[in-house]
């Protein structure tokens, strides 16, 4: 599979403009007190910052995976 990407920034941007979105969702969740929700979206918001990153870094897509050290 080839994991070229033909427009870099746009995927960065689509795993930032989601981590940001999610970001503001687990506010809101630690504002209600839903802790254990806010953690797992606290846990998605790392993990789409990671993938932006590592997009950005290799140029290619992000491996499929929600572990955290292996991202980065």
């Amino acid at each position: 599979m080839d994991d070229s990407i033909e427009n870099t920034e746009s995927v960065v941007k689509h795993w930032y403009d989601s981590s940001e979105k999610d970001y503001a969702t687990m506010k809101n969740l630690l504002a209600s007190k839903d802790f254990s929700w806010a953690l797992f979206l606290g846990h998605l918001v790392l993990e789409k910052l990671l993938k932006s990153i590592y997009v950005k870094r290799k140029e290619k897509h992000a491996i499929f995976t929600h572990d955290l050290l292996r991202l980065a």
